[in-house]
């Protein structure tokens, strides 16, 4: 079996490669045969390039933007993480803030996108380019479509 790739950005650590966070204790995942842990470099952008392969990608918002041209092909990177609070340097729209791309959500069946427009439904509720008044995840559109539920409006 795949070992469990995580990558960090580089101002993580410091010149000597020691983890320099607070409070913050990595040594598990270090020591742990089954997890390999490695570090991209501080640049404007995460290139999709610098994490083929890797499951999760943890970030310090001050680090490189993550956009939709950052999730790399393979549809492997399933987690974003960062310390702190938020995700303004992550594109949301691009991964609808699951850390998967709205592509792979969707080609893997992790999420629906019953009316077809490329935006997982969740999304689309999110962001109120769909409707949902019964509360069932569904958008209303797909809802009335099926004859799953009536038009609550």
């Amino acid at each position: 079996m795949d070992k469990y790739r995580i990558k960090f950005t580089a101002n993580y650590f410091d010149d000597d490669g020691n983890f320099t966070i607070p409070g913050y204790d990595i040594s598990r995942l270090l020591d742990d045969p089954r997890i390999e842990v490695g570090v991209i470099d501080n640049r404007a952008h995460v290139d999709a390039a610098e994490i083929i392969d890797v499951d999760a990608l943890i970030a310090t918002p001050t680090a490189a933007s993550i956009t939709a041209d950052s999730f790399p092909p393979d549809c492997r990177l399933t987690v974003i993480a960062r310390v702190g609070v938020g995700y303004e340097n992550v594109d949301v729209p691009a991964c609808n803030a699951n850390g998967v791309a709205d592509e792979c959500d969707l080609a893997t069946g992790t999420s629906q996108d019953c009316n077809g427009n490329g935006i997982p439904d969740a999304c689309d509720i999110f962001y109120g380019t769909s409707e949902d008044c019964n509360a069932n995840a569904i958008p209303d559109e797909c809802d009335i479509a099926y004859g799953t539920s009536d038009d609550c409006d």
